[in-house]
């Protein structure tokens, strides 16, 4: 038996259990906000994407200057529902007054954040200005987004 091959799999195998057990959960990992497919300079793409694979499209008018955009960034947008909901549109996020010129073009200038549901003809289904709404609820508004079929749902502003 060739023990020369065995010390370096043991300490493979005992650092791979000591790195399961000491990486951080879900908890403790840092959240990030949820990645756009396309930004504002991209809607157009986006729309054809929309309309050949037959999803909504959730369209972010964010500032970064506005305390209410960043708030919806720092915590709805990073939630891991939230995230996981907008695997099922088209995700655009339009940055006002950077990459705003197409949006602002087609639907005028808006309060931020405004959060656009279109279907996949590019027909405007729904217009949330959201101020600050609860992770929940906005969570509840993105899967809603997926279909856009049926009421919306109430949003209370605020909160986390």
């Amino acid at each position: 038996m060739n023990t020369g091959n065995l010390l370096p799999a043991a300490l493979l195998g005992v650092l791979s259990l000591l790195a399961t057990c000491s990486s951080a959960g879900p908890a403790d990992e840092p959240r990030t906000p949820a990645e756009p497919e396309f930004d504002g300079t991209s809607l157009t793409r986006a729309l054809i994407v929309a309309d050949a694979t037959g999803r909504n499209v959730l369209i972010e008018y964010s500032s970064e200057s506005c305390p209410f955009s960043r708030k919806m960034t720092e915590r709805a947008l990073s939630d891991p529902k939230v995230k996981a909901a907008l695997a099922d549109v088209v995700y655009v996020r339009v940055r006002k007054g950077e990459n705003s010129e197409a949006f602002e073009a087609r639907w005028g200038e808006r309060k931020t954040p405004t959060f656009l549901v279109l279907s996949p003809s590019g027909a405007e289904a729904s217009s949330l200005v959201t101020g600050s709404v609860r992770t929940k609820d906005f969570a509840r508004f993105v899967v809603w987004a997926k279909t856009a079929k049926g009421a919306e749902p109430a949003l209370k502003t605020g909160g986390s």
